[in-house]
């Protein structure tokens, strides 16, 4: 009977233990053994290329390798517009300019692509490869991973998605 009452406790406290635990899923996907990588900012904007800028040097930091974006292209269309019912208007008449400015992908080697938001804060990984968008996630304000925690929520994000993150010794 003590025996009993011992092993009944054991069980007890083995099944308590094990609906304490939580399980984590992790989707594993095909990394090449020296991955690289693209950060592209949002746009042209002096802040959205500083954003980038940070979020590049914080991948160095981490030895994965990072690639130079690809050159913006521009496309300019001039077209002339007329107003309906035969008027035209000066501003018409000279023609309406639009103006396209787009990364070409194409030419990047890069395994990884991460876009960059610096008004939301947003940072999106997608494998080039499969146009796969593999993780999306809003940064912290603050400062510092060690003195940067920006820094670790990437290097967390990446190395959750199985590459190879080094954290170098400060």
């Amino acid at each position: 009977m003590k025996y009993l009452k011992q092993f009944s406790i054991l069980i007890l406290a083995l099944i308590i233990s094990s609906c304490a635990n939580t399980t984590s899923f992790v989707v594993l996907r095909d990394v090449p053994n020296n991955p690289s990588l693209t950060v592209l900012p949002a746009n042209d904007y002096l802040s959205e290329v500083v954003f980038a800028t940070n979020i590049e040097s914080y991948i160095i930091q981490s030895g994965i390798r990072v690639l130079q974006r690809p050159g913006s292209k521009e496309v300019q269309t001039t077209k002339t517009v007329s107003q309906a019912g035969g008027q035209t208007n000066l501003a018409a008449e000279s023609g309406a300019t639009l103006t396209e400015r787009y990364y070409s992908l194409d030419e990047s080697k890069a395994d990884y692509l991460i876009y960059t938001y610096a008004s939301s804060r947003q940072i999106k990984i997608v494998k080039k490869e499969t146009s796969e968008i593999l993780s999306t996630f809003v940064l912290p304000l603050g400062s510092g991973y060690i003195q940067n925690p920006e820094a670790g929520v990437i290097l967390e994000s990446l190395k959750s998605l199985g590459l190879p993150v080094r954290l170098k010794d400060k």
